[in-house]
């Protein structure tokens, strides 16, 4: 991507004069953009195919949201050289977006890029933007939604979970489980101890304290559900939920989940 790093950002200026909310989540890839919109798709879509002197299509998916795929090289899909940036794009609020979105209920997630302003953090949380761009430097990140309490309480009371529950709780875990695998580490800044986490045993083994935001926390030795021993090699790669004081296996917690 770096050669086409010069359209790459007329692109962006493009969307950004246009108004438009580019999201700058930690995960997405550099093949694409997301953004949220103010002019409908159509229009932007014939802005971009008059200014950029490039193949683009469009791809609706529906009548808030589609993809313009821009070939950088001017290679279509049929050839196994093309190289493309998509844009994905929202014709809603940042409001509904995070409503509507995983990655909204992460604190990492929470910086966008506008017109007039580079940098500037989703305010609902009360949340500083520079305590955004350290935590992202450093690789830590948090949920922000009171919501996972009841899980806690369908687990210790073996409750079997209907199919919106299980997948509602399972992509939360799964998207933290992502970022976990890239090397961040999640903790308790935001919810504090109403808060939950996942991580690998061995950074709950090593920093538990900044995990929790608190001192003298006491870690147990195995998994609540199957009564695993955790191994604290800093080489095993075993990767532990944790809500209040349950330490559950990944792989455990997600079986309960779809019992």
């Amino acid at each position: 991507m770096e050669k086409y790093q010069k359209q790459y950002m007329t692109i962006t200026n493009i969307l950004l004069s246009l108004n438009s909310t580019i999201i700058n989540e930690v995960l997405q890839k550099y093949y694409i953009i997301k953004c949220l919109i103010k002019y409908n798709i159509q229009k932007i879509f014939d802005i971009l195919t008059i200014y950029l002197d490039l193949k683009v299509k469009l791809y609706p998916t529906s009548k808030l949201s589609g993809i313009i795929r821009i070939y950088l090289n001017n290679k279509t899909d049929e050839d196994d050289t093309s190289e493309i940036l998509d844009l994905h794009l929202y014709d809603c609020s940042i409001y509904k977006y995070h409503y509507n979105s995983i990655e909204g209920f992460f604190d990492c997630n929470l910086t966008f890029t506008s017109y007039s302003s580079i940098n500037y953090v989703y305010n609902q949380y009360n949340l500083k933007l520079d305590d955004l761009y350290y935590r992202r430097v450093n690789k830590k990140f948090c949920y922000l939604i009171h919501n996972f309490s009841n899980l806690e309480f369908y687990i210790k009371n073996k409750v079997k979970l209907g199919n919106i529950l299980r997948q509602y709780f399972f992509n939360k875990i799964n998207y933290a489980t992502k970022l976990i695998k890239d090397g961040w580490i999640m903790d308790d800044f935001f919810l504090k101890d109403k808060g939950w986490s996942v991580n690998y045993w061995n950074n709950y083994y090593t920093n538990i304290n900044l995990i929790k935001y608190k001192n003298n926390v006491k870690l147990p030795t195995c998994c609540y559900l199957c009564g695993k021993k955790f191994n604290t090699d800093i080489n095993d790669n075993n990767i532990v939920f944790n809500i209040n004081d349950l330490y559950i296996d990944l792989e455990c917690i997600i079986t309960n989940i779809y019992s």
